[in-house]
Protein backbone atom coordinates (compact mmCIF):
# COMPACT_ATOMS: atom_id res chain seq x y z
CA UNK A 1 0.00 0.00 0.00
CA UNK A 2 1.02 3.60 -0.47
CA UNK A 3 1.44 5.69 2.64
CA UNK A 4 1.55 9.21 4.00
CA UNK A 5 3.49 10.07 7.13
CA UNK A 6 1.23 10.95 10.02
CA UNK A 7 1.40 10.13 13.73
CA UNK A 8 -1.84 8.75 15.12
CA UNK A 9 -1.70 11.38 17.88
CA UNK A 10 -1.77 14.09 15.22
CA UNK A 11 -4.65 12.56 13.27
CA UNK A 12 -7.22 9.98 14.41
CA UNK A 13 -8.44 8.34 11.21
CA UNK A 14 -11.50 6.48 12.47
CA UNK A 15 -12.74 9.33 14.64
CA UNK A 16 -12.41 11.94 11.90
CA UNK A 17 -14.13 9.86 9.24
CA UNK A 18 -17.04 8.60 11.35
CA UNK A 19 -17.86 11.51 13.69
CA UNK A 20 -20.45 13.13 11.39
CA UNK A 21 -18.37 15.22 9.00
CA UNK A 22 -18.56 12.74 6.14
CA UNK A 23 -21.10 9.94 5.71
CA UNK A 24 -19.38 7.70 3.15
CA UNK A 25 -17.00 5.64 5.33
CA UNK A 26 -17.39 2.13 6.70
CA UNK A 27 -15.19 0.53 9.38
CA UNK A 28 -13.78 -2.86 8.37
CA UNK A 29 -11.65 -3.13 11.52
CA UNK A 30 -10.61 -0.71 14.26
CA UNK A 31 -8.05 1.11 12.11
CA UNK A 32 -9.16 -0.03 8.64
CA UNK A 33 -11.82 1.88 6.71
CA UNK A 34 -13.28 1.76 3.22
CA UNK A 35 -15.06 4.73 1.70
CA UNK A 36 -15.72 6.97 -1.28
CA UNK A 37 -14.56 10.47 -2.08
CA UNK A 38 -13.25 12.27 -5.17
CA UNK A 39 -14.95 9.66 -7.43
CA UNK A 40 -12.78 6.88 -5.98
CA UNK A 41 -13.10 4.00 -3.55
CA UNK A 42 -10.36 4.20 -0.92
CA UNK A 43 -8.99 1.71 1.58
CA UNK A 44 -7.30 3.49 4.50
CA UNK A 45 -5.34 1.81 7.27
CA UNK A 46 -3.83 3.73 10.17
CA UNK A 47 -0.59 2.74 11.84
CA UNK A 48 1.27 4.58 14.59
CA UNK A 49 3.38 6.74 12.29
CA UNK A 50 1.52 6.67 8.97
CA UNK A 51 -1.72 6.14 7.10
CA UNK A 52 -1.57 3.44 4.43
CA UNK A 53 -3.90 3.85 1.49
CA UNK A 54 -4.98 2.02 -1.63
CA UNK A 55 -7.41 3.24 -4.28
CA UNK A 56 -9.61 0.26 -5.15
CA UNK A 57 -11.53 1.93 -7.97
CA UNK A 58 -11.90 5.17 -9.88
CA UNK A 59 -14.19 5.96 -12.84
CA UNK A 60 -11.56 4.92 -15.40
CA UNK A 61 -10.99 1.34 -14.32
CA UNK A 62 -12.34 -1.53 -12.26
CA UNK A 63 -10.95 -3.84 -9.61
CA UNK A 64 -12.31 -7.31 -8.81
CA UNK A 65 -11.12 -10.04 -6.54
CA UNK A 66 -10.68 -12.36 -9.52
CA UNK A 67 -7.29 -10.70 -9.94
CA UNK A 68 -6.22 -11.64 -6.40
CA UNK A 69 -3.87 -14.62 -6.09
CA UNK A 70 -5.98 -17.76 -5.59
CA UNK A 71 -9.28 -15.84 -5.68
CA UNK A 72 -12.03 -16.43 -8.23
CA UNK A 73 -15.03 -14.46 -6.97
CA UNK A 74 -17.37 -11.85 -8.36
CA UNK A 75 -16.63 -9.37 -5.58
CA UNK A 76 -14.33 -8.80 -2.63
CA UNK A 77 -15.44 -9.99 0.80
CA UNK A 78 -14.74 -8.20 4.07
CA UNK A 79 -12.04 -10.80 4.79
CA UNK A 80 -10.48 -10.00 1.42
CA UNK A 81 -10.48 -6.31 2.34
CA UNK A 82 -8.87 -7.07 5.70
CA UNK A 83 -6.13 -9.07 3.99
CA UNK A 84 -5.40 -6.23 1.56
CA UNK A 85 -3.77 -4.20 4.33
CA UNK A 86 -0.98 -6.78 4.53
CA UNK A 87 -0.84 -7.97 0.90
CA UNK A 88 1.29 -5.04 -0.20
CA UNK A 89 3.31 -7.19 -2.57
CA UNK A 90 0.20 -8.29 -4.48
CA UNK A 91 -1.98 -5.18 -4.39
CA UNK A 92 -0.95 -4.01 -7.83
CA UNK A 93 -2.47 -7.20 -9.26
CA UNK A 94 -5.88 -5.93 -8.21
CA UNK A 95 -6.23 -3.49 -11.05
CA UNK A 96 -5.23 -2.61 -14.56
CA UNK A 97 -4.97 1.16 -14.58
CA UNK A 98 -5.05 2.82 -17.95
CA UNK A 99 -5.27 6.34 -16.52
CA UNK A 100 -2.87 8.64 -14.72
CA UNK A 101 -5.15 9.23 -11.72
CA UNK A 102 -2.64 7.67 -9.36
CA UNK A 103 -0.18 10.52 -9.79
CA UNK A 104 -2.47 12.95 -7.94
CA UNK A 105 -4.03 10.62 -5.37
CA UNK A 106 -1.64 11.23 -2.49
CA UNK A 107 -2.20 14.98 -2.82
CA UNK A 108 -5.96 14.39 -2.98
CA UNK A 109 -5.91 12.36 0.22
CA UNK A 110 -3.66 14.77 2.10
CA UNK A 111 -5.89 17.67 1.09
CA UNK A 112 -9.08 15.82 2.07
CA UNK A 113 -7.73 14.82 5.49
CA UNK A 114 -5.90 18.16 5.94
CA UNK A 115 -2.90 16.20 7.15
CA UNK A 116 -0.62 19.24 6.95
CA UNK A 117 -2.65 21.16 9.51
CA UNK A 118 -0.68 20.91 12.76
CA UNK A 119 -3.13 20.08 15.53
CA UNK A 120 -0.62 20.65 18.36
CA UNK A 121 0.19 24.16 17.11
CA UNK A 122 -3.52 25.00 17.02
CA UNK A 123 -3.98 23.62 20.53
CA UNK A 124 -1.17 25.85 21.84
CA UNK A 125 -2.87 28.85 20.25
CA UNK A 126 -6.26 27.91 21.73
CA UNK A 127 -4.81 27.44 25.22
CA UNK A 128 -3.47 31.00 25.15
CA UNK A 129 -7.02 32.22 24.50
CA UNK A 130 -8.89 29.77 26.71
CA UNK A 131 -7.37 27.77 29.59
CA UNK A 132 -10.18 25.22 29.33
CA UNK A 133 -8.26 23.61 26.48
CA UNK A 134 -5.63 22.51 29.00
CA UNK A 135 -8.21 20.00 30.25
CA UNK A 136 -9.98 19.18 26.98
CA UNK A 137 -6.89 19.03 24.75
CA UNK A 138 -6.16 15.36 25.32
CA UNK A 139 -9.73 14.25 24.61
CA UNK A 140 -9.81 16.19 21.33
CA UNK A 141 -6.34 15.09 20.24
CA UNK A 142 -5.97 14.45 16.53
CA UNK A 143 -9.35 15.84 15.46
CA UNK A 144 -9.25 17.63 12.10
CA UNK A 145 -11.89 19.30 9.95
CA UNK A 146 -12.05 17.46 6.63
CA UNK A 147 -11.84 19.45 3.38
CA UNK A 148 -14.68 17.95 1.37
CA UNK A 149 -16.33 18.47 -1.98
CA UNK A 150 -18.73 21.45 -1.69
CA UNK A 151 -21.62 19.88 -3.66
CA UNK A 152 -21.49 16.57 -1.80
CA UNK A 153 -21.25 18.36 1.54
CA UNK A 154 -24.23 20.58 0.70
CA UNK A 155 -26.51 17.74 -0.36
CA UNK A 156 -25.37 15.47 2.48
CA UNK A 157 -26.13 18.09 5.12
CA UNK A 158 -29.54 18.71 3.61
CA UNK A 159 -30.16 15.11 4.66
CA UNK A 160 -29.01 15.99 8.18
CA UNK A 161 -31.80 18.46 8.95
CA UNK A 162 -33.67 17.24 12.06
CA UNK A 163 -31.79 13.97 11.84
CA UNK A 164 -29.16 11.92 13.69
CA UNK A 165 -25.94 10.54 12.25
CA UNK A 166 -27.37 7.02 12.53
CA UNK A 167 -30.12 7.97 10.09
CA UNK A 168 -28.07 10.31 7.89
CA UNK A 169 -25.52 7.63 6.92
CA UNK A 170 -28.11 5.22 5.41
CA UNK A 171 -29.95 8.11 3.75
CA UNK A 172 -26.80 9.30 1.99
CA UNK A 173 -26.03 5.70 1.02
CA UNK A 174 -29.52 5.32 -0.46
CA UNK A 175 -29.04 8.56 -2.40
CA UNK A 176 -25.77 7.30 -3.88
CA UNK A 177 -27.08 3.81 -4.60
CA UNK A 178 -30.12 5.19 -6.42
CA UNK A 179 -28.50 7.96 -8.44
CA UNK A 180 -24.68 7.53 -8.39
CA UNK A 181 -22.43 5.63 -10.80
CA UNK A 182 -21.23 2.18 -9.79
CA UNK A 183 -17.59 2.07 -8.68
CA UNK A 184 -16.72 -1.13 -6.82
CA UNK A 185 -18.29 -4.27 -5.40
CA UNK A 186 -17.46 -5.47 -1.89
CA UNK A 187 -19.07 -8.61 -0.42
CA UNK A 188 -21.89 -8.43 -2.94
CA UNK A 189 -22.54 -4.78 -2.10
CA UNK A 190 -21.91 -2.14 -4.75
CA UNK A 191 -20.21 1.11 -3.75
CA UNK A 192 -21.43 4.10 -5.76
CA UNK A 193 -20.10 7.54 -6.54
CA UNK A 194 -21.94 10.59 -5.23
CA UNK A 195 -24.55 11.64 -7.84
CA UNK A 196 -23.99 14.73 -9.93
CA UNK A 197 -26.18 17.82 -9.91
CA UNK A 198 -27.72 17.12 -13.31
CA UNK A 199 -29.01 13.77 -12.09
CA UNK A 200 -30.26 15.08 -8.74
CA UNK A 201 -32.09 18.06 -10.23
CA UNK A 202 -34.73 16.01 -12.11
CA UNK A 203 -38.27 16.59 -10.84
CA UNK A 204 -39.13 12.89 -11.16
CA UNK A 205 -36.63 12.21 -8.37
CA UNK A 206 -38.88 13.77 -5.71
CA UNK A 207 -41.28 10.79 -5.39
CA UNK A 208 -38.34 8.38 -5.66
CA UNK A 209 -36.60 10.09 -2.76
CA UNK A 210 -39.79 10.14 -0.70
CA UNK A 211 -40.17 6.40 -1.25
CA UNK A 212 -36.59 5.98 0.01
CA UNK A 213 -37.47 7.70 3.28
CA UNK A 214 -36.28 11.26 2.67
CA UNK A 215 -39.66 12.81 3.48
CA UNK A 216 -39.84 16.59 3.08
CA UNK A 217 -36.09 16.64 2.36
CA UNK A 218 -36.77 15.08 -1.06
CA UNK A 219 -38.13 18.30 -2.53
CA UNK A 220 -35.35 20.38 -0.97
CA UNK A 221 -32.64 18.15 -2.48
CA UNK A 222 -34.05 18.37 -6.00
CA UNK A 223 -34.80 22.09 -5.85
CA UNK A 224 -31.43 22.86 -4.27
CA UNK A 225 -29.57 20.90 -6.96
CA UNK A 226 -31.53 22.75 -9.63
CA UNK A 227 -30.77 26.16 -8.10
CA UNK A 228 -27.06 25.38 -7.79
CA UNK A 229 -27.04 24.36 -11.46
CA UNK A 230 -28.71 27.63 -12.42
CA UNK A 231 -26.08 29.51 -10.41
CA UNK A 232 -23.23 27.81 -12.26
CA UNK A 233 -23.07 24.29 -10.85
CA UNK A 234 -19.93 22.85 -9.29
CA UNK A 235 -17.83 25.81 -10.43
CA UNK A 236 -20.15 28.19 -8.60
CA UNK A 237 -19.96 26.11 -5.43
CA UNK A 238 -16.18 25.95 -5.64
CA UNK A 239 -16.01 29.73 -6.22
CA UNK A 240 -17.50 30.26 -2.76
CA UNK A 241 -14.12 29.29 -1.32
CA UNK A 242 -12.86 32.65 -2.58
CA UNK A 243 -15.67 34.63 -0.91
CA UNK A 244 -15.43 35.75 2.68
CA UNK A 245 -17.44 33.82 5.24
CA UNK A 246 -20.38 36.23 5.47
CA UNK A 247 -20.80 36.41 1.69
CA UNK A 248 -20.53 32.65 1.17
CA UNK A 249 -23.00 31.97 3.97
CA UNK A 250 -25.55 34.44 2.67
CA UNK A 251 -25.36 32.92 -0.81
CA UNK A 252 -25.90 29.45 0.59
CA UNK A 253 -28.97 30.35 2.66
CA UNK A 254 -30.64 31.54 -0.54
CA UNK A 255 -30.74 27.90 -1.69
CA UNK A 256 -33.91 25.86 -1.06
CA UNK A 257 -33.84 24.04 2.28
CA UNK A 258 -30.57 25.62 3.44
CA UNK A 259 -30.66 27.30 6.83
CA UNK A 260 -27.82 28.90 8.75
CA UNK A 261 -26.60 25.67 10.33
CA UNK A 262 -26.41 23.75 7.04
CA UNK A 263 -24.71 26.76 5.44
CA UNK A 264 -22.14 26.84 8.26
CA UNK A 265 -21.47 23.09 7.95
CA UNK A 266 -20.73 23.60 4.25
CA UNK A 267 -18.62 26.70 4.96
CA UNK A 268 -16.58 24.91 7.61
CA UNK A 269 -16.13 21.48 6.01
CA UNK A 270 -15.92 22.37 2.32
CA UNK A 271 -15.34 26.09 1.78
CA UNK A 272 -12.30 26.87 3.97
CA UNK A 273 -14.19 29.05 6.45
CA UNK A 274 -12.81 28.17 9.93
CA UNK A 275 -14.80 31.03 11.46
CA UNK A 276 -18.05 29.18 10.70
CA UNK A 277 -19.51 27.72 13.91
CA UNK A 278 -22.50 25.42 13.24
CA UNK A 279 -24.82 26.17 16.16
CA UNK A 280 -27.47 23.82 17.53
CA UNK A 281 -29.09 23.32 20.92
CA UNK A 282 -26.00 21.55 22.28
CA UNK A 283 -23.63 24.33 21.18
CA UNK A 284 -25.97 26.89 22.69
CA UNK A 285 -25.92 24.97 25.99
CA UNK A 286 -22.09 24.91 25.93
CA UNK A 287 -22.01 28.67 25.38
CA UNK A 288 -24.31 29.14 28.34
CA UNK A 289 -22.78 26.52 30.67
CA UNK A 290 -19.05 27.06 30.06
CA UNK A 291 -18.95 30.72 29.12
CA UNK A 292 -22.01 32.17 30.87
CA UNK A 293 -23.24 33.50 27.53
CA UNK A 294 -26.86 34.61 27.65
CA UNK A 295 -29.12 34.87 24.63
CA UNK A 296 -32.22 37.02 25.03
CA UNK A 297 -34.30 35.04 22.55
CA UNK A 298 -35.80 31.77 23.86
CA UNK A 299 -35.64 30.18 20.41
CA UNK A 300 -32.60 30.00 18.16
CA UNK A 301 -33.50 32.89 15.86
CA UNK A 302 -31.18 33.82 12.97
CA UNK A 303 -29.92 36.80 14.97
CA UNK A 304 -29.31 34.70 18.11
CA UNK A 305 -27.62 32.05 15.95
CA UNK A 306 -25.15 34.58 14.54
CA UNK A 307 -24.46 36.08 17.98
CA UNK A 308 -23.55 32.70 19.46
CA UNK A 309 -21.34 31.77 16.48
CA UNK A 310 -19.40 35.03 16.62
CA UNK A 311 -19.04 34.82 20.39
CA UNK A 312 -17.62 31.28 20.33
CA UNK A 313 -15.28 31.95 17.39
CA UNK A 314 -13.82 35.07 18.98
Amino acid sequence: MNKISCRNKQFQLKLNLTCGQSFRWRCVDENLLIGVFSHRVWLLYQKEHCINYKVLACPHWSATSSNLPGKRKQSLTINDIRSLSSLSGHLNKLSHRKCNCGEAEQALLEDYLQINVCWSDLLSEWILKDKRFLKTGNSSQGIHVLRQDPVETLISFLCSVNNSIYRIVPLVEKLCNQFGDKLFECEGKMLHDFPDLQTLSRDENIPKLRNLGFGYRAEFIVKCAKKVLNNGGEKWMMSLRSDNYETASEKLVQLPGVGHKVADCVCLMALDKPEAVPVDTHVRQIANRDYAYKVAAKSLTPNAYRQIGKFLYN
